[in-house]
């Protein structure tokens, strides 16, 4: 998507959290992109992340994913 287009997509989002926003308050925007990137969890995750303990003593789970 081009800037303009992602720009459509948020707009009306932002005028959710602030009903008094203005479309003319934005004066740029930037889209960069990357093939890789870090996931964005969501509000409670803490709460979701499986244990990383595992069975074996001395062995422990970590992952990105």
């Amino acid at each position: 998507m081009s800037a303009q287009d992602l720009l459509a997509e948020f707009i009306p989002h932002l005028a959710h959290f602030n009903p008094q926003f203005q479309a003319d308050w934005v004066t740029g925007t930037w889209v960069h992109k990357a093939a890789y990137a870090q996931p964005v969890p969501p509000v409670g995750y803490a709460d979701m992340i499986p244990d990383v303990r595992t069975p074996l003593p001395g062995l422990y789970f970590a992952s990105m994913s």
